[in-house]
């Protein structure tokens, strides 16, 4: 039911926030320690003053209250907390450029009704299309998933809108999946994330559901332009798991010329019930490795050494791999990763498993850090790294150039990429170029795949390491964090490599004060389970959960829990937060592992990248 507008405070008396605010200028008068412009604006503010704000957060007056031109409306809503949402928004529209968000955020809740407040907002007249586009990222961004569902089954287009987003598409399919059923007007946008291969794809398919309208969509998609679609497509296939797709399949089969979309339609087909034993067959698979090691652009780089690659077993009767097989999927991975479009992870999700799981995750740990040495040797050379800067700035110059030149005069597509040319910042022209002269991060990112059959704990511990050392541009990094998602299960929202391990409420106090956590807040009976800490630049907050306490000024045992990274209150997935973030945020977590002075044998704590306010 809506909620109504009274509810949210368009009936209430501004009074008691006066008697608030009253007190807070005595006491910013007597304060020696604030600022002496304030303490002197503060000492001309009288009751008139007073009087004229209370008159118009009522509605009673219109005009651009004085208070409010001495000390901000920040300083009036902090200091009058009686203050609602309709007195907070008529004071708010006095000023020249009203900034609508911080109020809303800050004066409502999260289960209020998004129309109710867009009523509000219309009715003291604030521009229609203003308030709805505040209160619609007010429903996005702060409110819960069944608030927020109010909002857009009466506006789909927002949430078709936020779907055609990267960032956003997680968050917006949580929200739809409490509808009873999609509406047609996203049905479409849902059906091309389930398509797509990227990371929305499995949650836009469970909103979906099985339907013969959604077993037909993903029946098309086994013919789309890209491969990345073709594999989403037989995944889809394969979580449906409906026998009369069979055919479809093994048609789809036998036309199909990439290995990962190959690899998929096989999963498809098992999951279907068909019996797939001879695609998996050691005379099949050595086969096929033997022709793809025969094509012309098949020679790995030179710095990877086939011939040390570890000789593996098949798990299912303990007999030798040929090692073409194995030298065959080490270079389909790096293959598989210089193309865009390819997804690299599915040949090994089927291929990795018929190996013994040791010599699956030692032939897996071989490659990555043989390919991550490698990565991190190119990008420390200064050498490489003082050429690159050169090559890079040069580039740069050229776009600048080359826009000057046109005069902006050439026909609209060229001169557009002559601008997005010129607009790149240097710092990108000089990562490609340190990429093109040596790094392998980028173009040989299909080997950090591999890392699905690595023990997660190494995995967090190897990419922590590499993140930590060294200084990771956005691209760089990303596969990185790629990396940890693979080895992740779930994949994706927090790390728990130390949860279980015991310390003392004392040492996590301690560690994590002097890294500039602070004490979460007070659950119920006065207990505290965690430790917080935002980044002020993504406003990205790190969260390190423990066993909890009662009491945190007293040294009590405990046991440390897990590292959860939000945003907006929501938890964050960690291949959306920059790298740089994670190596910080790992390396205070990693740092409860190591006691520190009393709390028993071992090296004081310490962090490779520094403190928190080195950050």
């Amino acid at each position: 039911m809506r909620e109504s507008v009274t509810i949210l405070g368009s009936g209430q008396s501004a009074a008691p926030a006066g008697v608030e605010l009253r007190a807070a200028l005595e006491r910013l008068r007597d304060d020696v320690c604030e600022p002496d412009w304030m303490r002197l604006e503060a000492a001309q503010v009288g009751e008139t003053e007073l009087a004229e704000l209370i008159a118009v957060a009522e509605g009673r007056l219109r005009r651009h209250p004085r208070l409010i031109r001495r000390l901000g409306l920040d300083w009036v809503l902090e200091h009058g907390p009686s203050l609602g949402l309709v007195h907070a928004l008529r004071l708010v529209s006095s000023e020249r450029a009203p900034r609508y968000w911080p109020v809303l955020r800050a004066r409502t809740g999260r289960d209020d009704d998004p129309r109710a407040i867009h009523e509000l907002m219309v009715g003291l007249d604030i521009p229609v299309e203003r308030s709805r586009v505040e209160t619609e990222s007010l429903a996005f961004r702060e409110l819960t998933a069944g608030a927020a569902r109010s909002w857009y089954l009466e506006h789909p287009e927002d949430l078709v809108a936020r779907l055609a987003e990267p960032d956003t598409a997680l968050h917006a399919l949580e929200i739809l999946a409490g509808f009873r059923w999609v509406p047609r007007t996203i049905h479409d946008a849902v059906t091309g994330l389930a398509l797509s291969g990227e990371r929305a794809a499995l949650p836009a398919r469970r909103v979906l559901g099985a339907t013969p309208e959604v077993r037909a969509a993903a029946l098309h998609g086994l013919v789309a332009s890209t491969a990345r679609e073709r594999v989403a497509a037989a995944g889809w296939l394969a979580e449906l798991a409906d026998p009369g797709d069979r055919p479809a399949l093994r048609e789809a089969l036998r036309a199909e010329a990439s290995e990962s979309v190959r690899a998929m339609i096989v999963r498809a087909l098992a999951a279907c019930g068909e019996d797939v034993s001879a695609h998996l067959a050691p005379e099949e698979l050595a086969g096929r490795a033997a022709l793809g090691l025969a094509r012309p652009r098949a020679a790995p780089p030179a710095w990877l050494d086939l011939d040390r690659l570890p000789a593996v077993r098949w798990a299912a009767d303990g007999a030798r791999v040929d090692p073409v097989i194995v030298r065959w999927w080490v270079v389909l991975a790096e293959q598989l990763g210089r193309l865009r479009t390819a997804v690299v992870s599915a040949p090994l999700d089927l291929y990795l498993p018929l190996l013994r799981p040791e010599d699956a995750a030692g032939l897996a740990d071989g490659v990555v850090r043989t390919w991550l040495e490698h990565d991190l040797a190119a990008a420390a050379d200064p050498q490489a790294r003082e050429l690159a800067e050169a090559e890079g700035l040069a580039a740069w110059e050229e776009a600048l150039t080359r826009l000057q030149e046109s005069g902006f005069a050439l026909p609209a597509p060229q001169q557009g990429v002559l601008v997005d040319a010129a607009a790149r910042p240097p710092e990108q022209y000089v990562a490609e170029a340190l990429r093109r002269r040596g790094g392998s991060e980028q173009e040989h990112r299909g080997l950090a795949s591999f890392a699905v059959a690595m023990d997660r704990g190494e995995v967090v511990e190897l990419v922590h390491s590499a993140l930590e050392a060294h200084r990771w541009d956005d691209v760089r990094g990303r596969t990185l964090v790629d990396m940890l998602a693979l080895s992740a299960a779930p994949p994706g929202t927090a790390l728990d490599h130390l949860a279980g391990r015991p310390t003392t409420t004392a040492a996590l106090r301690r560690t994590l004060g002097e890294r500039g956590y602070v004490r979460g807040a007070i659950g119920t009976g006065g207990s505290v389970s965690e430790y917080t800490w935002t980044d002020p630049a993504s406003g990205i907050t790190a969260a390190i959960t423990f066993s909890g306490a009662d009491l945190l000024e007293e040294d009590a045992p405990c046991t440390i829990g897990r590292l959860e990274l939000r945003r907006a209150r929501r938890a964050l997935p960690l291949h959306l937060a920059p790298p740089r973030l994670l190596a910080w945020c790992w390396s205070d977590y990693r740092a409860l592992a190591r006691p520190g002075p009393g709390d028993g044998a071992g090296e004081a704590p310490g962090s490779a990248v520094g403190p928190a306010d080195a950050r």
